[in-house]
């Protein structure tokens, strides 16, 4: 069995899943990766000119990422595990919203009718 590199593995293995996704899924995922270049482009540019980050604003989650190194002082995350990173902190966010969403609709909805059940009846909802 020929032993390959940690890296190796996960593009193989990235190339599997992305070979066996429906096309809105490939869509998402092209747009994460243009994105995703766009910041590392701009971040390269911003660090070999010296130029500050300029806003607060500006300092978000994949920023922060970009800044990492490891404890030797190199670069903290590989392209492709930046790439990785951002999709499960996008997909995650994205569930966590769906999630609160869905349970903000609920409870309106419910209490609102719990509310026209109790006028009905003349109780109190508490």
């Amino acid at each position: 069995m020929q032993r390959i590199s940690v890296n190796e593995g996960l593009k193989e293995l990235r190339g599997l899943v992305e070979n066996n996704l429906p096309e809105g899924n490939k869509q998402i995922m092209a747009v994460i990766e243009s994105c995703l270049s766009y910041r590392i482009k701009e971040d390269k540019s911003r660090r070999q000119n010296k130029q500050p980050v300029i806003k607060d604003s500006s300092k978000d989650l994949l920023h922060y990422l970009l800044q990492a190194d490891d404890s030797e002082g190199g670069p903290g995350f590989t392209p492709l595990e930046l790439r990785g990173e951002t999709e499960l902190l996008l997909s995650a966010g994205f569930d966590t919203t769906l999630a609160v969403i869905a349970a903000m609709f609920f409870y309106v909805f419910y209490c609102r009718k719990l509310s026209t059940i109790c006028a009905t009846i003349g109780a109190s909802p508490n």
